[in-house]
């Protein structure tokens, strides 16, 4: 059973639509989701049951996992692995999107997840801010 939430919430000036569509285009995933590892492959079949990978062959940091649920413009729900990890640990990631902004929850097993989490996807989720408001 979870331990923790990882919650974060951040607004962006833009549509619901806008902000979904930088999820679901792998193209538009690279300007913003881990540019730092500029090997990786993003790959996401957006539809519930479908499966995304997002994986940098170069330095073995990736995730993998099944679109849980799926309401276009709305919310993606995500199981959530690690490539180089083996756990059999739920954990999920749930994205709502809205007109202006983006809620984010990451259902993690210890603490200290969490707090790891929180502050990844803070900025993970500020990059995508940059890209929309460019």
């Amino acid at each position: 059973m979870a331990k923790c939430v990882a919650v974060m919430e951040l607004a962006i000036p833009v549509s619901a639509q806008d902000i979904w569509a930088q999820w679901i285009d792998p193209q538009k995933l690279s300007n913003w989701f881990w540019p730092i590892y500029p090997d990786t492959v993003y790959e996401i079949n957006a539809q519930a049951g479908g499966s995304f990978r997002f994986s940098s062959n170069k330095t073995g940091v990736g995730a993998y996992g099944e679109v849980l649920e799926f309401i276009p413009y709305q919310l993606m729900r995500l199981s959530w692995n690690w490539v180089d990890e083996f756990n059999n640990d739920l954990e999920e990631v749930t994205i709502h999107f809205s007109d202006g902004l983006i809620r984010l929850e990451h259902i993690a097993e210890t603490f200290d997840s969490c707090t790891l989490y929180q502050a990844s996807w803070t900025d993970t989720l500020l990059r995508l801010k940059a890209v929309l408001t460019q």
